[in-house]
């Protein structure tokens, strides 16, 4: 059963699927949530065991699927379900410019590609269980650690399910928009570009002192796109001083005793942070965001010493 939907003009698709399986009766039906108590749908259930098989037209709708089978007595059987919702192609709330999904790319953006997401969810949700239950099992049964770490761990996975996540297919218009160097841009069209909000309360994508705690996560369970994100900053650093060999960058001294001065070497990317004494001396240089670090954190300063090593 499909039910078809917008969302902020974006058309999105929900569906919901059972496996055929022998001596299993599929029955569905679609409904019209604001007008009726749903009485129907129950007594038709508890009459035969199965739904009206109706579709209902109306602006509000509901869908519902339901299996039907008998189980021997000292057995059991099992019953596969799949949900899945479809919002191929999105934008942000300027609406400037569109970005298809990282899926789209398997299973197509044309209406009927979401049968292809529930056939998969289907055929290989028993491996990804599987999967699933390996990655986590050495820590599971890890006695040294404690149960709310271990619940933590797998469950929260820190900033990258804190907000909202974003996995978009390489569109080779970007370049005609961004600045996009060929090692960002061979990246991107191998691994699509990712983003993750840093919370609901902060309506901001990849922050980099927020990733110098989340990147870990990224490490370790998908390094590639970790490093997606690294290369679209080292491409912002590179086309901020673009033009020159060295750029000697004044940090603002907010909760520090004394300010620090970056000196940047385009070529090889190094830095080089030490005390300013004589303010007098130092170059202001705008640097647009998300690079912003403050004295008062190391952390962005740890960050961006990773790219040292991987890009000189």
């Amino acid at each position: 059963m499909k039910l078809e939907h917008s969302i902020n003009s974006m058309p999105t698709t929900y569906a919901i699927a059972a496996e055929q399986i022998v001596g299993t009766d599929i029955s569905y039906t679609a409904f019209n949530p604001c007008s009726t108590t749903g009485d129907y749908i129950w007594d038709s259930l508890k009459k035969s065991g199965s739904l009206p098989n109706e579709l209902a037209t109306s602006e509000e709708l509901g869908i519902a699927v339901s299996c039907r089978f008998a189980v021997p007595a000292l057995s059991f059987k099992c019953s596969t379900f799949s949900l899945v919702w479809f919002m191929p192609v999105v934008h942000f709330g300027g609406k400037s410019r569109s970005y298809k999904r990282w899926y789209t790319r398997y299973v197509g953006e044309e209406s009927g590609s979401i049968e292809k997401l529930v056939d998969s969810a289907l055929i290989e949700g028993e491996n990804w269980r599987l999967e699933i239950e390996k990655w986590q099992e050495p820590v599971i049964n890890d006695k040294s650690l404690p149960e709310w770490y271990k619940s933590a761990l797998f469950n929260e996975l820190y900033y990258v399910v804190d907000g909202a996540a974003f996995w978009f297919e390489y569109d080779s218009s970007w370049k005609d928009i961004e600045k996009i160097n060929p090692i960002t841009e061979k990246q991107l069209r191998k691994f699509g570009r990712f983003g993750y909000m840093e919370s609901w309360e902060y309506l901001m994508i990849n922050t980099y002192d927020v990733h110098f705690y989340a990147s870990w996560a990224f490490v370790k369970n998908w390094p590639q796109l970790e490093l997606s994100i690294q290369l679209e900053f080292y491409s912002l650093v590179r086309l901020a001083f673009k033009g020159s060999s060295h750029k000697e960058y004044h940090v603002p001294a907010a909760g520090c005793k004394e300010s620090a001065r970056i000196h940047i070497f385009v070529n090889t990317l190094t830095w080089d942070l030490s005390p300013v004494s004589d303010m007098k001396k130092v170059e202001y240089l705008y640097v647009p965001p998300p690079f912003s670090p403050a004295c008062s954190s190391t952390t962005d300063f740890t960050s961006l010493f990773l790219l040292e090593g991987l890009f000189s």
